[in-house]
């Protein structure tokens, strides 16, 4: 089917380039065309009339600017043809831009929320794993390649990643004061809160907050962004209460795991992200 229409093309540029010569044959001023007896003067490039006159023989002459005429004609129809190839089978410009904000739209992201955590399988040192969260709350999600496992996210490919947790904790303090108590004055209350005030301290120095990774390739833990809350004491002398929040920019690679540990399981309460 392209060879038909590339030979009927080629013919009907045939009779228009002739039909064209002809045309300028009789149209052409006189120093443009010189013909004396057998000798014809065309110029030496087709259709270009600031082109130097070539001469010869009548007949010669004007078939040889026939073949240039036609072979340029036919030159110029493949290469319309084959930019057109290329125009219909290439990208479009808004094809590309929208792949290109799609490309940027489309990122592994991932959000869990907080649930109460059951007690520690085993001794884990000074940290605890923070195992358990939602996944399917209405603030939660899992997007593109983002998987969630025993209460890590697993990263799906190589990137730089911006990683982020909140913790809301929550201590109630130990009332060691008896109802005879109530009755001393205000100086004996405040000593009394002091002294357990440093029993509580004994018990926990400071909050420890922090998130980690893990990659099953290399086998090793690494902590990543760690934060230390100083321990306070409430004047009410029942309860404290902490918030920790940390941030940062992380290079991680395709399954590496990312979870947050935690000094005291027993703090958090479900307000943590």
């Amino acid at each position: 089917m392209q060879v038909q229409v590339i030979t009927a093309g080629v013919l009907v540029v045939t009779v228009s380039v002739l039909v064209t010569v002809l045309v300028l044959l009789y149209t052409m001023p006189k120093p443009m065309l010189q013909h004396t007896r057998d000798i014809l003067c065309l110029p030496s490039i087709p259709f270009s009339q600031s082109s130097d006159l070539q001469c010869g023989s009548s007949s010669d002459r004007l078939q040889e600017y026939l073949d240039e005429a036609i072979m340029q004609k036919v030159k110029k129809l493949e290469q319309d043809d084959k930019d057109k190839k290329i125009s219909t089978t290439g990208p479009s410009p808004q094809l590309m831009g929208l792949l290109k904000s799609l490309r940027w739209n489309i990122k592994p992201s991932a959000r869990v929320t907080g649930k109460k955590q059951p007690p520690p399988l085993q001794d884990h040192g000074a940290m605890f794993p923070v195992r358990e969260w939602h996944q399917k709350d209405e603030r939660a999600f899992l997007r593109y390649g983002m998987e969630y496992r025993h209460g890590r996210l697993v990263v799906p490919v190589k990137g730089l990643y911006h990683i982020h947790s909140f913790l809301d904790l929550y201590e109630t303090l130990k009332n060691t004061t008896s109802t005879a108590e109530s009755t001393r004055s205000e100086s004996q209350t405040d000593s009394l809160r002091t002294t357990q005030s440093t029993e509580v301290n004994q018990q926990l120095a400071g909050i420890r907050h922090a998130i980690y990774r893990f990659n099953i390739l290399n086998g090793t833990e690494e902590e990543l962004i760690r934060n230390e809350h100083p321990r306070e004491v409430s004047q009410n002398g029942y309860f404290n209460v902490y918030d920790s929040y940390l941030a940062a920019a992380v290079s991680l690679d395709p399954g590496d795991e990312v979870y947050v540990k935690v000094s005291n399981l027993k703090l958090l309460t479900s307000d943590a992200y």
